[in-house]
């Protein structure tokens, strides 16, 4: 009993914690996100989305920005380690740029989506659960059937509705 008393033990125990702890810290460390840039909505740095998709979320984007101020942004990762889907989409917004008419779909290989949105959305959202359903219902058996073009299309097209009831105006 008297060895565990010793100073020299507490020494090395208190330097393997030290150790330890930082071995762990460096094996926890968060995934990068991938630069974006404002204008520029998709970042599809998974390669999830095919070039005819991308086409399409430009023109939906293109025509709700200049009719209800609002886009839509998209990122696809492979791995998003270290973040909850709520704070890396927050981060990816707010590098962004993204306003309150606005929303971003987050979507991670092998794992789940995640939808943030801007004040005003959520706002709408909150008040009508039917369209919150609706996007849900729109990506969900495609992108968990591993078809993320047909889940993202899907999603935009429930999104073009809903910016059309949601009488978002200029706002943004």
């Amino acid at each position: 009993m008297k060895f565990y008393q010793k100073r020299g033990f507490a020494l090395v125990v208190l330097i393997l914690a030290i150790i330890g702890s930082g071995v762990y810290g460096i094996s926890k460390k968060p995934a990068a996100l991938p630069e974006v840039s404002y204008y520029n909505w998709i970042c599809d740095e998974a390669g999830m989305l095919s070039d005819d998709t991308k086409d399409a979320i430009r023109q939906y984007n293109s025509r709700w920005n200049s009719r209800y101020y609002a886009i839509i942004a998209v990122a696809t990762m492979d791995d998003i380690t270290g973040w909850t889907p709520e704070t890396a989409a927050q981060q990816l917004g707010a590098d962004w740029g993204l306003g309150t008419n606005d929303m971003l779909l987050l979507m991670v290989r092998g794992d789940h989506y995640y939808v943030a949105c801007g004040d005003n959305v959520l706002e709408v959202l909150n008040r009508y659960d039917t369209m919150q359903a609706k996007l849900k219902e729109a990506i969900e058996e495609p992108y968990y059937n591993g078809d993320f073009d047909g889940a993202a299309l899907a999603f935009y097209r429930q999104g073009d509705v809903f910016y059309g009831q949601a009488q978002l105006g200029d706002s943004g």
